[in-house]
């Protein structure tokens, strides 16, 4: 079975128990905790570790996550670890993401500014989107150095670059096509 099947399988049962017992909202805040912790690299040594016993993972999760997530959310790390799949964790969460968002009109959207942004900033690009895309969005932020200053924006297929860099591009373009004589 191809990983990304592995991946989509385990998130659509996830999503339809999450479903079943009317707590999707709830799951999905569950599945973004996980989401984000495996982008930590202490997280993913311990989740990738060979050597672990799927009992002494249990006990970290425990200990990481206590107060934090559901007893749901607990019942799907406990079958990946005995299942010998905790390495699809992060792709089981990406999924189980999109197909929240798809299931509540909810879009993605990504941020990409040179550093971090405000949260007056953050509400208004919000606030835009929300009225030009008529949509809810699930905003993620990304920082990249390279843009010098202003930002790009995706909203699934579609791309603003308001970045300093993209202009600076398009200078050194129109100036390339200039013929002087």
């Amino acid at each position: 079975m191809q990983n990304s099947q592995i991946a989509v399988r385990y998130a659509k049962a996830l999503f339809s128990l999450a479903s079943e017992q009317g707590r999707l909202s709830t799951i999905r805040n569950d599945v973004e905790i996980l989401y984000d912790a495996c982008f930590l690299s202490d997280f993913n040594l311990v989740l990738k570790h060979p050597t672990l016993k799927a009992s002494d993972k249990i006990i970290f999760f425990e200990k990481v996550f206590v107060n934090k997530l559901t007893n749901t959310s607990f019942f799907l790390i406990k079958i990946l670890l005995k299942n010998k799949r905790e390495i699809f964790l992060k792709d089981i969460s990406r999924n189980f993401l999109d197909m929240y968002r798809k299931h509540t009109g909810i879009k993605k959207a990504i941020l990409i500014t040179p550093g971090e942004i405000n949260p007056n900033l953050r509400s208004r690009i919000k606030y835009w989107v929300k009225n030009n895309f008529n949509t809810q969005i699930d905003l993620e932020e990304q920082q990249d150095e390279n843009l010098i200053g202003g930002f790009i924006l995706r909203v699934e297929d579609q791309q603003i670059d308001g970045s300093v860099k993209n202009q600076l591009r398009k200078i050194k373009k129109n100036l390339s096509e200039m013929s002087i004589f």
